[in-house]
């Protein structure tokens, strides 16, 4: 199956009709809601498979029982919120920021994490079998807790915790 367009999946999304927000071709800012934002939000049982959401800005928020299987989801900001039982399977997510965030219970596999930061995030009962993570950011003490292949460890940067993001 093909992902949907960008109007097709702001759409589905975000269940209004008309023109979705201006593509930024960029990752927002941490600290500035441009683009298709999740701030302060609930989202719950959602099936958001196969869409096109690049640059997400979702902060602050609890995702529970969302699927987002093979959605594009790259150059997203997904900070400082807790994701449950969260399906990223077979997204990218690459170049996306995911700091200082609580994943538990998610799916990760397939997904491309490649130049990711995910320093200061939490990963609980998180599968990540076959995911890209070539120049994804962790810290030390992330990497060794990591349910991780050495393979995919190999291609992960080390990063201090003191440069990501607080909360």
């Amino acid at each position: 199956m093909r992902r949907k367009s960008y109007e097709e999946s702001w759409v589905v999304f975000s269940g209004a009709k008309g023109a979705p927000p201006v593509r930024i071709h960029r990752r927002p800012a941490y600290d500035a809601v441009e683009g298709i934002d999740l701030l302060h939000a609930l989202l719950k049982d959602k099936a958001l498979d196969l869409l096109t959401l690049p640059h997400l800005f979702c902060c602050r928020s609890l995702l529970e029982a969302v699927s987002f299987r093979n959605a594009d989801l790259s150059q997203s900001v997904l900070v400082w919120s807790d994701f449950q039982e969260v399906d990223f399977a077979g997204a990218d997510l690459r170049d996306s920021d995911l700091r200082s965030s609580s994943f538990v219970g998610c799916c990760f596999d397939g997904c491309n994490l490649d130049d990711c930061d995910l320093r200061c995030s939490a990963f609980e009962g998180c599968s990540f079998q076959g995911a890209s993570l070539r120049r994804a950011m962790l810290t030390a003490e992330q990497l060794g807790v990591l349910p991780v292949s050495e393979a995919q460890r190999a291609l992960v940067r080390i990063g201090t915790p003191e440069a990501a993001l607080g909360g």
